[in-house]
């Protein structure tokens, strides 16, 4: 669905990246090696300042504090400075808030700064419904 959104944001001339959560992670860990191509703050400016970030599977990938801080940092700014953020993820509000995700599910379920809109979808895994 991120996928689809995503494209037809590209084809009305929009600018955006689309990341798995457990990548953008990933992206950022291997800015510490000694043969990164880019640096840790330029890659973090990239996530913040990108006119539309589109975030996949959030909760998915191991919620270490390091993991949740930086996932925190860049979507803070991005409300702060009114960059859209659309984020799909499995996981319900008690869901992200029973685990390290607390400030995260604050964000993201947020229903009174009038700057989100949840879309709760019940359909069923379009990958595995009806296959044999």
């Amino acid at each position: 669905l991120l996928e689809a959104i995503g494209r037809r944001l590209q084809d009305r001339g929009i600018r955006l990246r689309y990341e798995q959560s457990s990548d953008l992670l990933d992206r950022l860990r291997a800015t510490f090696q000694d043969d990164a191509a880019e640096s840790f703050d330029d890659l973090m400016e990239t996530y913040r300042r990108v006119p539309v970030l589109l975030l996949d599977d959030l909760g998915a990938e191991k919620g270490t504090e390091w993991a949740v801080e930086r996932l925190t940092a860049i979507l803070d700014e991005r409300l702060r400075n009114g960059r859209p953020t659309i984020v799909a993820t499995n996981k319900t509000l008690e869901g992200l808030r029973a685990g390290a995700y607390f400030r995260i599910a604050s964000r993201i379920f947020d229903q009174h700064s009038g700057q989100c809109k949840v879309c709760v979808l019940t359909c069923g895994d379009y990958r595995t419904d009806g296959a044999s």
